[in-house]
């Protein structure tokens, strides 16, 4: 699949575009588009750890300039 077609159905997913109207437009089956859906969505579950806030174990002091003579 190129990419110009993975990025219309990233961009209808993340619009709420059911896959039976994007699929005619862009060339390929509901079901295919489905699948593509449910891929994006795995990617997104298994990536999520990134996105998400650091975890701080005790609260950090500020840093001083360090001075370079």
């Amino acid at each position: 699949m190129h990419y110009s077609q993975l990025d219309l159905i990233l961009w209808a997913k993340n619009h709420g575009i059911a896959p039976e109207e994007i699929a005619p437009e862009i060339g390929l089956t509901p079901q295919q588009i489905y699948c593509v859906y449910d891929d994006i969505d795995q990617k997104r579950r298994t990536t999520a750890y990134l996105h998400a806030q650091p975890l701080l174990l005790k609260k950090a002091s500020e840093l001083k300039p360090f001075n370079i003579s």
